[in-house]
């Protein structure tokens, strides 16, 4: 994933609260995706993420944890997680391909998620 610039954190925002209630709003070829992220909620643990998510790329990050911006519950807040994970839309994601970051607790339960789009 070197080299990639992700959205500044107000469109990341824009981005969680389009996909609040109904989801994302993407492209026909990545409904599957955003479907996906509408299905994780709060409380479930990393592995059932995993399954959920079992075809996509994934990376798990234990730095950057204080401070993110997360949808919990169908609303933006911040969130300061043990760690988090991005899952790609499909492996070697590029610009406008999908992204999902799901934020964990201590116990590997998820307290937020983000759903995103690669840039360049």
């Amino acid at each position: 994933m070197a080299g990639r610039i992700v959205f500044p954190t107000a469109l990341i925002v824009l981005a969680v609260l389009a996909g609040c209630s109904r989801g994302p709003k993407v492209p026909r070829a990545s409904q599957w995706f955003a479907d996906k992220y509408v299905q994780i909620n709060n409380g479930m643990t990393e592995q059932e993420v995993d399954e959920l998510l079992r075809d996509c790329p994934s990376e798990v990050y234990h730095d950057d944890c204080k401070h993110r911006m997360a949808d919990v519950g169908g609303r933006v807040t911040e969130v300061d997680c043990h760690h988090w994970k991005t899952y790609d839309e499909k492996p070697h994601s590029m610009e406008q391909d999908h992204f999902i970051y799901v934020f964990f607790d201590e116990n590997g339960r998820v307290i937020g998620k983000q759903f995103g789009e690669w840039i360049s």
